[in-house]
């Protein structure tokens, strides 16, 4: 798709994204914000995509709303704000919820909702000489984009509310001090560092025993069928046992194609500082070897609903005819994924 306001190419698995409307500060008016929603959907449901990166042309980042725009709007000022504010703020939720990383690259202000569209990052450049402010009340606005909800996570509730008041200018520095900003470049070598952790980010994607960002523990022997890839960190690896319990310790046992197993998985949340999750992931936490076939390539075909009832068996716990969820408390510390 062909933006306006926005510049928009993936190559190698990653997306960019720059916002190009430089004569006008980058700020946000109608046919940007819709537009950044429409490219927070592109690329976050891309499966090519692994790695998001958004940057601004010219010397500012964002001014935030377009005020100039805004003052042509008047008789509907209300209709306006919901809308723009609408698909503003679905598109942050996109980049919010992606499963791929989203670098954030600032240079010059970032002001009001400029602000807000540079917090939402997992990793955040900033030019040395880049300024942050809220500026919303002196347009008699309050704060939108994300920001009251992104800032007191990140820096505290006072100084959330003194940045929201105040109106504060925080330098580059300042911002990453306060947990703003992740990385301070040089004016002249922010574009240079933000290539270096483009390239880091590619050499994770076109390396799958290195990446950590979209691990995928099965592989895809045919169309639509896939095998359990049993590959682990030695000391992170699940206990393997028969079907007595005994742990299974000799390399040599021949769980070829047509051998069953049954694999224990934990259910890991993924959480933020504050306690809150965000998303699940499942971790292999036990393997039980019921048969073995010895001749490699062997296949026994898929197991019917009958046959799945057999090789697991019955036990206690969830029905699917009367589903005994329990709420679940504050999660317990879990291992790193193997």
């Amino acid at each position: 798709m062909t933006y306006e306001t926005i510049n928009y190419a993936v190559s190698d698995g990653v997306a960019k994204i720059l916002f190009n409307r430089p004569e006008a500060g980058n700020s946000i008016n109608r046919k940007f914000a819709h537009e950044f929603m429409e490219v927070a959907i592109e690329s976050t449901t891309d499966p090519s995509v692994r790695c998001i990166v958004i940057a601004a042309a010219g010397p500012m980042y964002s001014f935030g709303g377009d005020l100039k725009f805004f003052s042509t709007e008047m008789d509907k000022i209300e209709g306006t704000l919901i809308e723009l504010t609408a698909v503003l703020h679905q598109g942050i939720q996109r980049f919010h919820n992606c499963k791929v990383p989203v670098i954030i690259a600032v240079n010059g202000m970032a002001a009001g909702g400029g602000f807000s569209l540079a917090l939402f990052g997992d990793i955040i450049f900033a030019s040395r000489s880049s300024k942050f402010t809220m500026a919303y009340t002196n347009a008699g606005l309050s704060p939108d984009g994300s920001s009251s909800y992104y800032l007191p996570r990140l820096v505290g509730l006072r100084r959330a509310q003194e940045l929201m008041l105040t109106n504060r200018v925080l330098s580059a520095e300042e911002a990453k001090d306060w947990g703003i900003v992740t990385f301070v470049s040089d004016d002249d070598k922010l574009e240079e560092e933000r290539v270096e952790c483009l390239k880091w980010a590619e050499s994770k994607l076109k390396n799958p025993k290195r990446s950590s960002l979209k691990p995928e523990p099965w592989e895809e022997v045919s169309d639509g069928k896939y095998i359990i890839k049993f590959s682990w960190n030695e000391e992170k690896k699940p206990p393997v046992v028969d079907t007595e319990g005994t742990p299974i310790t000799d390399p040599n046992t021949p769980v070829y194609a047509g051998s069953t197993v049954k694999l224990g998985f934990i259910q890991k949340p993924y959480l933020l500082r504050d306690g809150i999750s965000y998303g699940t992931s499942l971790k292999l936490s036990g393997v039980q070897v019921v048969t073995c076939k010895e001749g490699a390539g062997i296949d026994t075909g898929d197991l019917d609903q009958a046959g799945v009832a057999e090789l697991f068996g019955k036990t206690n716990g969830y029905k699917a005819n009367e589903p005994n969820v329990e709420a679940v408390g504050t999660p317990s510390s879990v291992e790193d994924d193997f």
